[in-house]
């Protein structure tokens, strides 16, 4: 539908009055007596139209009503036209996701076999359980730190080695699955799966290893110990901590006890009491001054 009032130049539903002034002031200049474009007979064939449509009452109300018919419409159906706009490209894209996630997992099936024929499965499990065993042994192994010594850098390089096995462990475990599910989809989540068990294992390798030491250190220290003098150094000490020296088989150690100085047996020269393992004399303890009085020792 022709919109007159926007030919004239003024807003919609318009009065009369100002119909007749936009329309004098358009036939002015654009009238083919006065404007020698070609255009111009058009334009002025459009403003009579205009004129005979909005100067009289009753076809100013006529079309009026034709108008806002005409605006309500175009909404309706604009309207409807996006609802279905809104629905086919959430379809569209929901189907595109689906399509790039298969493609995606194809790329990584190439790519895996393409690996596998330098790098077969068999070796990459011996290095990967190997680097995890390595890991965990290194922790084992200095779990009982030397005071100012580099135990503690060991422990901490047997947590790294272990928890980037374990990662790489999870990632290939994890383009093993989305290589299988390429032809045969799997019924379970492997990927929360693969998730709760690199966690279980991060966070339950080194408990375990703490765990053994842990008994490791009971039972020495209960069946296969010895008792040794140890020099109290008190420039290293601090309040909740003393720090020791003593010497096995001809080999000095230097441990930090979780206990004060008061707490321990005192001897004149400065010196304490250490009962200590022999398979392994940095694991020890302190005796206290209660176990000294209630069982002598024979040194």
């Amino acid at each position: 539908m022709v919109n007159y009032y926007k030919i004239l130049g003024v807003e919609n539903y318009a009065s009369i009055a100002e119909v007749k002034l936009a329309y004098k002031a358009k036939i002015k200049i654009v009238h083919p007596d006065i404007n020698p474009d070609p255009s111009a007979a058009e334009i002025t064939q459009y403003l009579n139209q205009a004129k005979e449509h909005l100067v009289h009452p009753e076809t100013k109300e006529m079309y009026d009503r034709k108008l806002k018919l005409a605006y309500l419409l175009e909404i309706q159906r604009l309207h409807n036209l996006k609802n279905r706009k809104s629905v086919f490209p959430q379809i569209n894209l929901r189907q595109r996701a689906v399509e790039m996630e298969e493609e995606r997992k194809l790329r990584i099936k190439r790519k895996y076999e393409s690996g596998l024929e330098k790098f077969p499965f068999s070796l990459r499990m011996l290095g990967l359980t190997t680097f995890l065993i390595w890991g965990l042994q290194i922790m084992y192994s200095y779990y009982f730190i030397d005071f100012a010594s580099y135990d503690r850098q060991r422990l901490i390089l047997g947590f790294a080695i272990f928890s980037i096995a374990l990662v790489l462990a999870a990632n290939e475990a994890y383009t093993r699955f989305i290589a299988k599910s390429v032809d045969t989809p799997f019924r379970f989540n492997y990927e929360r799966l693969i998730s709760w068990v690199l966690v279980m294992s991060f966070f339950g390798g080194p408990l375990a290893i703490s765990g053994i030491n842990t008994w490791r250190k009971h039972y020495l220290l209960t069946h296969q110990f010895d008792f040794v003098y140890a020099k109290i150094d008190y420039r290293e000490s601090y309040q909740n901590g003393t720090v020791v020296y003593y010497e096995v088989n001809k080999q000095l150690f230097t441990r930090l006890l979780d206990k004060e100085i008061r707490d321990l047996i005192y001897l004149e020269d400065g010196t304490t009491i250490l009962k200590y393992a022999k398979a392994n004399p940095l694991i020890c303890e302190a005796l206290s001054p209660e176990e000294w009085n209630r069982k002598p020792l024979e040194m």
